[in-house]
């Protein structure tokens, strides 16, 4: 009988933590490591480069989403985004997302670095939407 306790007690403790280790899926950001983050929209075209204080902003706020699942190419076409651009030439692209999250999330390495996810984060999108509202947005 104990044994069966134990049994059903681990498997509980497995089943609440299961989700636990999926944000590890996301692939995270580093400021420092970060050559420049531009923001764009494609209605009406333009785009707004981030300033340093700006890049660790948007760092810490994609650094808090959630992630959704990989990637399948079900959603539409982005009106709005971001290209980040690292030092040793990988890039992020983060895109809002017309689907059951809140952003698409792709990332390139190089050959055997890529990936492509969806994340939840509406504190992101709001940030970025309120950079292309705001002062510094220039037509391309």
């Amino acid at each position: 009988m104990k044994k069966w306790i134990a049994v059903i007690v681990l498997l509980a403790f497995l089943l609440l933590f299961a989700g636990c280790g999926q944000n590890e899926r996301l692939p995270k950001m580093s400021a420092g490591e970060i050559v420049s983050i531009e923001i764009w929209s494609n209605d009406p075209f333009m785009k707004v480069m981030l300033d340093a204080e700006d890049i660790r902003t948007f760092v810490k706020l994609y650094n808090a989403s959630e992630y959704q699942g990989e990637g399948t190419g079900v959603g539409g076409t982005p009106i709005y985004g971001a290209i980040i651009s690292y030092k040793d030439g990988s890039e992020f692209y983060i895109n809002e997302f017309n689907g059951n999250a809140d952003l698409e999330v792709t990332f390139v390495g190089g050959p055997d670095q890529f990936v492509w996810c969806y994340a939840d984060n509406q504190a992101l999108l709001d940030y970025m939407a309120d950079k292309l509202n705001g002062a510094g947005a220039s037509e391309p």
